[in-house]
Formats: C-alpha cells, structure tokens, sequence
C-alpha cells in the first residue's frame, strides 16, 4: 500500500491464549494464536499517524488428545446398534402398513363388485 504525507495506518492485533495437549503424557504447551488486521485511511491532520490496538482475549482455548476407556466404546457401540434398530424398525412398520393400505386399496372394489355384496 502507498503511504502519502496525509494518511492514517492502523494496525489490530489480537491474542488468544492457546493451552495445546501434544501427547498423552499430559505435556502442555502455551502457545498464543494471533491475528492482524492493518488498514490504512486518509488523515484528517497533515502529519502521518500511526495507531496500534491490541486485544488480548480472556479465553483460553484447549486442544488435545482425549484417553477413551473400553466402557466408551461399549457405549457408543450399543448406542449405535440401538440407533440402528429403531430405523429399522421405524422403515419396517413404514412398508407394512403402506403395503396394507395398497393392498385393501385394491381389494376393495372388487369386494363392492360381488353379487349380493
């Protein structure tokens, strides 16, 4: 971007404080992640200006590996076969009675059609 005599730079910075698990261990690393904007303006003063803003963000985000036991994956396993069940059963009673209602759809103007009916 070109600077003139009667420009304005500003310049955002923002931290956000980053707690990172790397391994199972528990070993924990701070690292901040950052962003950065910069915007240049036309002055209103005939001297050029330059504005710094920092933010620093009072959340700490968390990233890491999670231990999973064998009773997690029973439970997501059951919950799963069980989720699976109930579809089945849902698309099961669908086609049963969606077949029924076809079905006397069909029969039923043949059973008006009898002699003595």
């Amino acid at each position: 971007a070109v600077v003139s005599t009667q420009s304005t730079g500003e310049y955002h910075l923002q931290l956000v404080h980053t707690a990172l698990q790397s391994d199972t261990a528990g070993h924990i690393l701070d690292p901040y992640q950052y962003s950065y904007t910069v915007k240049y303006s036309k002055s209103k003063t005939p001297y050029p200006t330059i504005k710094f803003y920092f933010d620093w963000s009072p959340i700490t985000i968390k990233y890491g590996i999670k231990d999973y036991y064998y009773s997690d994956l029973g439970g997501r396993l059951i919950a799963t076969i069980g989720g699976c069940f109930t579809i089945a059963m849902f698309l099961h009673t669908f086609l049963v009675s969606s077949t029924q209602t076809v079905i006397c759809r069909i029969t039923s103007p043949l059973n008006a059609t009898k002699i003595g009916a």
